[in-house]
């Protein structure tokens, strides 16, 4: 599966935490540690197996964990509108 940023979004890491501005809606979202560790794979265009990889490797969590992890974190950034699947 292949996900699209929309465009517009500026983001800015402070600490562990990354925070996403969305310009055409003027709303701010804070990403945990792991959802920042998501959305920066995203942006750097890897694939959601390589994602949930540097999640069990990061995390030390086994695979259902990581995969479940990852599922409701783009369920919730594609219902904000802040990804797309294409």
């Amino acid at each position: 599966m292949k996900y699209s940023l929309k465009p517009g979004i500026v983001q800015k890491k402070i600490e562990n935490e990354l925070f996403i501005f969305d310009r055409d809606k003027g709303t701010i979202c804070g990403f945990s540690e792991t959802g920042a560790l998501i959305w920066e794979g995203l942006t750097e265009g890897k694939t959601p197996e390589a994602i949930t990889e540097r999640i069990i490797n990061d995390y030390e969590v086994l695979l259902e964990t990581a995969q479940r992890d990852f599922n409701e974190f783009m369920q919730h950034i594609i219902s904000r509108g802040l990804v797309s699947i294409d």
